[in-house]
């Protein structure tokens, strides 16, 4: 939408079957990651998982398949758009105890997913320095 609140549209628009949240524009301006939660082509499992789309709303891709019961959300890019810092919850091969831990990865596809606090903590929310 406009900045006074005028010409807000539907990117996503998968009519009520998914629950699409936490948006992050890219430094650039030109690309949305997001949160979407229900089962869905890339998501059997029906888990929150992070996409990416174009700000028009096309070419949206499923970043993260981390398998079932395993949770990924609020995104946040790099100051210089290559890297999507993220919150990942669930049993996995890089969190074999499942708590919350923020995790790193390439921002074009999902790549390089690598576990950065790696602790018995409760990790959660990663922003960048500006």
């Amino acid at each position: 939408m406009n900045a006074d609140g005028s010409g807000n549209r539907n990117l996503t628009d998968n009519r009520a079957i998914l629950d699409e949240w936490m948006p992050s524009i890219s430094p650039d301006g030109k690309k949305i990651a997001y949160v979407s939660e229900g089962e869905q082509v890339g998501n059997p499992q029906a888990d929150p998982e992070i996409y990416i789309m174009n700000l028009d709303g096309s070419e949206q891709k499923n970043l993260t398949s981390n398998g079932e019961s395993v949770s990924d959300v609020v995104p946040a890019f790099s100051p210089d758009g290559q890297k999507i810092a993220y919150a990942s919850t669930g049993a996995q091969t890089s969190n074999p105890e499942g708590d919350s831990e923020v995790y790193v990865m390439n921002a074009t596809d999902g790549s390089s997913q690598t576990n950065l606090s790696n602790n018995a903590a409760y990790d959660a929310y990663p922003e960048w320095g500006r």
